[in-house]
């Protein structure tokens, strides 16, 4: 398991996680890297997998906005042209800081992890195609583990 942190400078920082991967020892963690680093308040989004112990880590490190109470009143008619209106100095600087307090540190599943997870269940399900993916995935695990195969497969292949 790892950290990455991107920013839009030139810096990127990778970092490991030892250790067993319980929610606590991952929240624990991922405090005192935001801590070394200082970057608790720059972090935006964090993606990861939807494991139990991810969720608990993240819930325990930054509570998500869904968790905390909506605001808006179900009586409350967006209809009516005076919330549209423009608001005065503090009202806007509450509200700004309102949206900034509850629209960053989301935490997110990953889209390839998940979509990964979904076909390979339904991939399950398809028997007719169990053989041809068993040779499929036999023939990637070759690919990736020997470059004398890598390189005459990709002669053969597109030449």
């Amino acid at each position: 398991m790892d950290i990455s942190s991107h920013s839009l400078g030139l810096k990127f920082i990778l970092l490991s996680f030892t250790r067993s991967h319980t929610g606590e020892w991952i929240s624990e963690s991922i405090e005192s890297i935001c801590d070394n680093y200082i970057i608790k308040k720059k972090i935006d989004y964090i993606i990861s997998d939807n494991a139990a112990n991810m969720r608990k880590a993240f819930t325990v490190c930054f509570p998500s906005s869904t968790e905390s109470n909506n605001n808006i009143s179900p009586s409350e008619d967006l209809n009516d042209t005076e919330i549209w209106e423009e608001l005065d100095n503090d009202k806007a600087m509450d509200m700004n800081m309102s949206l900034q307090s509850n629209c960053r540190k989301r935490c997110l599943q990953c889209f390839a992890h998940t979509l990964q997870l979904v076909i390979g269940d339904g991939l399950k399900e398809a028997r007719v195609i169990n053989a041809t993916m068993s040779k499929v995935s036999k023939l990637c695990t070759l690919l990736h583990t020997s470059c004398v195969f890598r390189e005459a497969f990709e002669k053969k292949m597109w030449t």
